[in-house]
């Protein structure tokens, strides 16, 4: 993704570059869910940024042992995940840290210059059982921020896109455990999901860092259901369907808010000078804190440390507009 991601990572490498010299270590072991070792592959370490998309920024190989090291990193918050090799093993799937294979549920450390973390085990996730008769899904995935409001535009192809079929009856905090297929776009950005099981799902696009705005909740009846065009595109702001580029996308993640997620020290970048309200509530539509603040154009800090890990809408009401992000609290 070149001409989004390039000046995000040209950033992240003079950081990386003038950081100074960090005297860490951070890794671990990979087994899969049985305790079997995961003996090939290599894991990724994602740096949480601002917004957009996480960089790679560095990769360990995995040894024989499913032993992995990262020494050095930039002092910055990072979750990691597996990448198994899928050749020598089709049940192993990309895992992050946390065992889970979507990254808002990740696990994020805090890495800094005398960070010794060499217990970061991840077990990783098993391809389901596949049914031998049920119906099919495909679509295709492409990044190109001109592809905004354009209906049925298809921009570049996002290659090797990991692509989740999740079970829409599984509750948000359990949905990494709903997952019942994986795939993988190919060089032109297509997918397809066959075999699949009677039920009702929805299918997630994972991009580190990048949320869901749109996706499709699509039905199997039985063998004969067959959906195509279930096709997303990738842009900064997130990932779309393209049904719905015609339609501005909900104001959710278009507020500047990091770190995200975060340990409830956060900040909200309100670049307008006035009055604003800020109100907090949970996943049942609770308001679980209220405040003002009066800015004069900037970043405004808020400590929201008491609130209990998970999942909240930050709703910030100005004199000209409303906004609402989410946050996720770790």
């Amino acid at each position: 993704m070149k001409q989004i991601f390039t000046s995000l990572f040209l950033v992240l490498m003079i950081v990386v570059a003038f950081a100074q010299d960090p005297d860490n270590a951070v890794g671990g072991t990979v087994t899969d869910q049985d305790m079997g070792i995961v003996y090939s592959g290599y894991v990724k370490a994602f740096m949480l940024t601002e917004s957009g998309a996480y960089p790679v920024v560095d990769s360990a190989q995995l040894d024989s042992s499913g032993g992995y090291l990262f020494q050095g990193l930039a002092p910055a918050t990072y979750t990691f995940q597996v990448w198994p090799d899928r050749e020598k093993n089709s049940m192993w799937l990309p895992t992050y840290a946390g065992g889970v294979m979507l990254w808002s549920m990740a696990h994020f450390i805090d890495v800094k210059s005398d960070t010794r973390d060499t217990l970061l085990n991840i077990a990783i996730r098993l391809d389901p059982p596949r049914s031998f008769l049920g119906g099919e899904l495909s679509g295709n995935v492409s990044y190109n921020e001109e592809a905004k409001g354009a209906k049925g535009t298809k921009g570049k192809p996002y290659k090797k896109a990991s692509i989740l079929l999740v079970k829409k009856s599984v509750k948000k905090s359990t949905q990494s455990d709903g997952v019942t297929d994986y795939r993988e776009t190919n060089d032109q950005g297509d997918f397809y999901f066959g075999m699949v099981m009677a039920g009702e799902y929805y299918l997630h696009v994972d991009v580190p860092g990048l949320p869901m705005i749109q996706t499709y909740d699509v039905e199997v009846v039985d063998s004969a259901t067959s959906i195509s065009g279930l096709d997303f595109v990738v842009t900064m702001d997130g990932i779309n369907t393209t049904e719905h580029m015609t339609v501005d996308p909900p104001p959710v993640e278009q507020m500047r808010i990091f770190p995200n997620p975060g340990n409830g020290l956060l900040y909200v970048d309100l670049p307008v000078t006035g009055d604003y309200r800020i109100r907090i509530y949970n996943t049942v539509g609770k308001q679980v804190d209220s405040r003002e603040a009066l800015s004069t154009g900037g970043l405004f800090r808020m400590d929201v440390s008491g609130l209990q890990d998970g999942l909240y809408f930050i709703e910030i009401e100005g004199t000209d507009e409303k906004r609402v992000a989410k946050y996720i609290k770790r």
